[in-house]
């Protein structure tokens, strides 16, 4: 256990730094919940508490469904740190109900709502990849790739190792714009039909690619670009 004050680790090594320069996808668990913890007690780091936390419920797949007075019985976790985790947690169920709300893939219009809920308000651009079964069921939804504030690097190897490994027939990709703009670039044009290229060798269906920002959707599909 880390008993180390965050203050005193490297500044790569700290969570909310760690989160800024390397990207969500590199944290640990505890890591995560220290975020939310925000500080510690004179004793323990936030980082040790997180800890805590996951060894006193029984692991981090527990922690959907921890309670508020399973929290605060343990020590150094009062009611702002508590309060802090359900609220976390309540989010977490309500976007998972709405995963399975998309469990069919029905139009682009009730993919490309979901998809602005899930990527349009993200500062960086974000790569995502649904992956259907033979009758169109959502099987799996994947973040691929973080990039900068205006471009995202996507590997196209990933993509398809995901949709072999979950047994997937048909993808549909996504990534956001935050700048706003919803006009595909030249390089998501290429990038689409690239993907798309690939995806004919291996049997496979690439049934839209939407772009999304907190203004709305673009799908290509829709547009024809498919």
């Amino acid at each position: 256990m880390n008993h180390t004050p965050i203050k005193l680790l490297k500044e790569e090594q700290r969570p909310r730094e760690k989160l800024l320069t390397k990207g969500i996808a590199t944290l640990t668990e505890a890591e995560l919940i220290a975020i939310l913890l925000r500080s510690g007690t004179t004793k323990k780091s936030a980082l040790a508490l997180a800890e805590d936390i996951i060894e006193n419920i029984g692991g981090i797949e527990q922690l959907l469904e921890v309670s508020y007075d399973e929290l605060v019985r343990i020590k150094g976790i009062g009611q702002a740190k508590a309060l802090s985790i359900i609220a976390a947690m309540e989010i977490a169920r309500r976007s998972r109900l709405a995963l399975k709300q998309l469990k069919r893939f029905d139009s682009s219009t009730a993919v490309g709502q979901y998809l602005q809920e899930r990527l349009g308000y993200l500062s960086r651009e974000t790569f995502l990849g649904l992956f259907f079964n033979n009758n169109l069921e959502l099987v799996k939804e994947k973040e691929l790739t973080q990039g900068g504030l205006n471009y995202v690097m996507v590997d196209k190897k990933t993509l398809f190792k995901y949709a072999l490994k979950y047994n997937a027939t048909s993808i549909i990709i996504s990534h956001n714009h935050p700048s706003g703009k919803l006009v595909p670039s030249e390089a998501d044009i290429n990038l689409t039909n690239e993907i798309v290229a690939a995806a004919r060798i291996l049997e496979l269906s690439i049934l839209d690619h939407i772009i999304v920002s907190k203004e709305g959707y673009f799908s290509f599909a829709e547009e024809g670009l498919l």
